[in-house]
């Protein structure tokens, strides 16, 4: 058998061989084609089963792989590209550690892996990131909030513990809306006011509004340009970095 399935092999990758190839050998491969074909590619595909990697070994490998191109926290963010692609927790790789990936599956997280080699962020392949504990969308169109713009929500809220008051208040430069939502989930009875001059931008952060349960009045605006609410008694931003150049 595997002597057929290398002459079809040497056939098909050379679509002139029947006509360089002695007439009996040729004849031969001909018939070998119809009446072989079904059983070589039937171990071809018994063959790639049997090479599918456990998540166990790919964690490992790729890994590796990471490691390599110098990206720190490269067994968290593996964890997170299976946790995405497969669409489970990561307690699940704990008790399912040995289980096979299936052959998509495995393509989409090297896939997903080439792109953080690339440069990309993981959580722009995800599209997700954590916020005060919320959970937000995030693409190219926007920025991805940072824990340390968490510490200016904290701020906020003190301030407003402190004085009692149920503000008026604007963030302005939204982006992805992460400081504007995280404030209003906590302080209910706030009137929020949240501005942006992308367009994606705020039809992201509307997006966030909606996922996290939240009312907030959206105005595209570069800076204060459009902004015609008078008398917030608070103003907050997190704008995006100015280059010196």
């Amino acid at each position: 058998m595997w002597r057929v399935c290398l002459s079809l092999y040497f056939t098909l990758r050379n679509p002139l061989a029947f006509n360089k190839t002695p007439t009996c050998l040729g004849r031969f491969l001909k018939i070998s084609f119809s009446t072989a074909k079904a059983g070589c590619f039937n171990i071809y595909k018994e063959n790639l089963k049997g090479n599918n990697m456990t998540i166990n070994e790919f964690i490992v490998l790729e890994t590796k792989r990471l490691k390599l191109n110098n990206i720190d926290d490269s067994t968290i963010i593996i964890k997170q590209i299976l946790s995405y692609i497969l669409n489970k927790d990561q307690q699940y790789f704990v008790i399912n550690g040995n289980k096979e990936l299936q052959f998509e599956e495995e393509k989409n997280a090297k896939e997903a892996i080439d792109k953080i080699i690339s440069g990309i962020p993981i959580q722009y392949i995800t599209n997700k990131q954590e916020f005060m504990t919320e959970e937000y969308y995030v693409d190219e169109n926007v920025l991805i909030p940072q824990p340390d713009t968490e510490i200016l929500v904290e701020e906020v809220l003190k301030i407003c513990a402190n004085n009692n008051c149920n503000a008026k208040i604007l963030d302005l430069c939204t982006g992805s809306g992460a400081i504007a939502i995280s404030l209003k989930k906590r302080m209910m009875k706030s009137t929020m006011f949240a501005s942006d001059v992308s367009i994606k931008a705020l039809n992201i952060a509307r997006k966030n509004a909606n996922i996290n349960g939240t009312e907030i009045n959206f105005i595209e605006s570069d800076l204060f340009d459009k902004i015609q609410e008078k008398d917030f008694d608070i103003i907050v931003s997190n704008p995006p970095y100015i280059r010196k150049d």
